[in-house]
């Protein structure tokens, strides 16, 4: 971008943007599992990394693995059907 990582620090502080990391939310599974599931069937071909777009956008901020882990539960065949539509690369 051509400018230091302090000039753009300085800039976000001016404007009132954090570049502190933020903390993950306090959620159990079971809730987890109701936002989850509650998203799947609105988007059923979205993977964890909609999934997780759709947390962040309810203010619920969890690692990518729980998300994943979540939507096996929720929506076991679901991640079959996306698992089997992968292209198969040649191996060379």
């Amino acid at each position: 971008m051509g400018v230091t990582r302090q000039t753009l620090y300085n800039h976000m502080d001016n404007a009132g943007c954090s570049t502190a990391r933020r903390e993950w939310t306090e959620i159990s599974d079971v809730e987890l599992d109701e936002r989850v599931a509650e998203i799947s069937l609105l988007h059923p071909f979205s993977g964890s990394a909609m999934i997780s777009g759709h947390l962040e956008a309810r203010s619920i901020h969890v690692p990518r693995k729980h998300v994943q882990d979540s939507l096996r539960r929720v929506d076991e065949i679901g991640v079959l059907v996306r698992w089997s539509g992968i292209i198969k690369r040649r191996i060379y």
